[in-house]
């Protein structure tokens, strides 16, 4: 029993580790994240009000509109 408990135990220690390690990695990439933002002066949010009569009138950007660039090209 005791043997089993042990074995538990170290299995959970493993998965708290990984747990731990990902939270690390995630809190290092969002920190990341933040000091680029300060970087280019985009700490405050900037939300903006869309003009129902603006959107009404254009229609949405499809495949087709030469506006939409792909990715590899906007990169």
């Amino acid at each position: 029993m005791a043997t089993q408990d042990s074995d538990t135990e170290g299995r959970w220690n493993r998965e708290v580790d990984a747990v731990r390690e990902c939270f690390a990695r995630r809190l290092a990439a969002w920190a990341g994240d933040m000091l680029e933002l300060r970087r280019r002066g985009m700490q405050q949010f900037r939300w903006s009000s869309a003009n129902p009569a603006e959107c009404a009138a254009k229609p949405s950007p499809s495949q087709a509109d030469g506006s939409i660039v792909p990715m590899n090209r906007a990169a």
